[in-house]
């Protein structure tokens, strides 16, 4: 499924990112099972035809999962990138209708700029607050001020040095 093998290309990059990070020695392995990983997908999933990512590598079906990810995850160049917004904003695939898979719709168009039709989306959107709970909370007052908490509340809310705080 394509959308997993770019998660799988999204974990790679973060294990060479973090070693990186990390000062370590990175391991060959990784950069190269990286390389051979994007150009693998492109290859099964791809199409340039589509504009998009078929979900699975017999190129049979096609969901937004992949073209999100693709997206979201910084995994697709600009020019596929382009296509899958096309595609996203057209309607060209089965509307998703899950709310936290919408959610990488919209977040992912917005990544690419169309923030019109986020909000023409959320605009068109009926929301109801389904419950609301009240509780009766009891909050202390804080402790009194010892100086060198102070100290540290005057230099941090009003930018006052120490030393004129204790004059």
């Amino acid at each position: 499924i394509a959308f997993i093998q770019i998660l799988y290309y999204a974990c790679l990059k973060l294990i060479i990112k973090f070693s990186k990070l990390l000062n370590k020695k990175i391991d060959n392995k990784y950069c190269l099972a990286l390389k051979g990983l994007k150009k693998k997908i492109n290859e099964n999933f791809y199409d340039e035809g589509i504009g998009g990512f078929y979900h699975n590598s017999s190129k049979t079906m096609r969901t937004r999962y992949a073209d999100i990810f693709a997206i979201l995850l910084d995994f697709c160049n600009t020019k596929q990138q382009e296509n899958i917004v096309s595609n996203l904003m057209d309607d060209k695939c089965k509307e998703i209708t899950t709310p936290y898979m919408k959610f990488y719709e919209l977040w992912a168009l917005s990544k690419s700029g169309k923030i019109s039709k986020v909000l023409e989306y959320v605009k068109n959107q009926n929301f109801e607050v389904q419950e609301v709970k009240k509780t009766v909370t009891k909050s202390n007052p804080p402790p009194p001020f010892i100086t060198s908490t102070m100290q540290q509340d005057a230099l941090n809310k009003i930018g006052m040095s120490i030393a004129k705080t204790t004059k």
